[in-house]
């Protein structure tokens, strides 16, 4: 909620952000043999 007030975007917004962001990191350090 403080990210979102301070970017002035939906709490929504914010969550799909860090679930995209999280995503995109899991498959990059799959890729290069680092997994979590």
């Amino acid at each position: 909620e403080e990210i979102a007030e301070v970017l002035d975007i939906p709490p929504g917004t914010v969550a799909s952000r860090k679930h995209h962001a999280a995503q995109r990191l899991r498959r990059e350090l799959e890729r290069t043999g680092h997994a979590l």
